[in-house]
């Protein structure tokens, strides 16, 4: 056989250099075959999974199998945050029970933190209750998040923005967060205007009104008490 293959090769136009190096580029074609193949089958093996995970996750099905089922459309509605949490807890009617102001930090779930005092000003009031409908919607989606591999969810800007949407009250934030740092917590609050108007979208095409009217006039009902004339000059007693 390599008397044979010698003797091919000294016969091949441009000698036996030109052979073996015609045998190499053959050989790497092949092998870059072989990768796109295999990297083909893993893209297919990893879609399939995915679009096992997300039918079995009741985000998709219907007919097909591959269209979005409500809750699909919910978590569709989100960019950024969590969207597959977000978007299954409204689909699943996890704000039914809440109000304008539990709604709101409901949401604050889904933001960075913003840095608070370690330990509020002795003059700080007590931070409203939370409901009990309220822990109930946090809880499941500190369940989701477990679910989906994540730790608990930080609910001290929820608690916080409970306050601010109940009292109104920028004087009763800066007992909590530094003066310098307002700016901070009033990006949030800008931010869950953002949210809410995908809130309410999401709501309207699942056909959940009563709650979607809940979040009427949302930007005033954020905003006032927060971003005024008052905040803007900020005198701690």
């Amino acid at each position: 056989l390599e008397r044979d293959m010698r003797a091919i090769a000294e016969k091949f136009p441009g000698g036996e250099a030109a052979f073996h190096a015609l045998r190499e580029r053959r050989r790497a074609r092949d092998h870059r075959e072989r990768a796109l193949a295999e990297s083909a089958t893993q893209l297919r093996d990893e879609w399939d999974a995915a679009v096992l995970w997300l039918r079995e996750a009741s985000f998709l099905g219907g007919e097909s199998g591959d269209g979005l089922t409500a809750r699909g459309r919910a978590c569709a509605a989100f960019a950024d945050g969590q969207p597959l949490i977000m978007g299954t807890v409204i689909a699943d009617g996890g704000l039914e029970q809440l109000s304008f102001e539990e709604i709101c930090a409901w949401l604050c779930l889904f933001l960075r933190e913003c840095k608070m005092r370690e330990v509020p000003l002795p003059n700080a009031p007590e931070l409203p209750r939370v409901s009990d409908a309220l822990e109930a919607t946090i809880g499941y989606s500190n369940e989701l998040a477990e679910h989906l591999g994540l730790g608990p969810l930080a609910r001290k800007l929820s608690e916080l923005m409970l306050d601010s949407t109940t009292h109104r009250d920028i004087h009763r934030i800066a007992t909590r967060i530094d003066a310098a740092l307002l700016g901070s917590f009033v990006k949030s609050v800008m931010r869950i205007v953002s949210y809410v108007d995908l809130v309410r979208e999401v709501l309207l095409g699942l056909g959940m009104y009563e709650t979607h009217n809940k979040l009427d006039s949302h930007m005033d009902r954020l905003f006032g008490g927060v971003v005024t004339n008052e905040s803007l000059y900020l005198r701690m007693d």
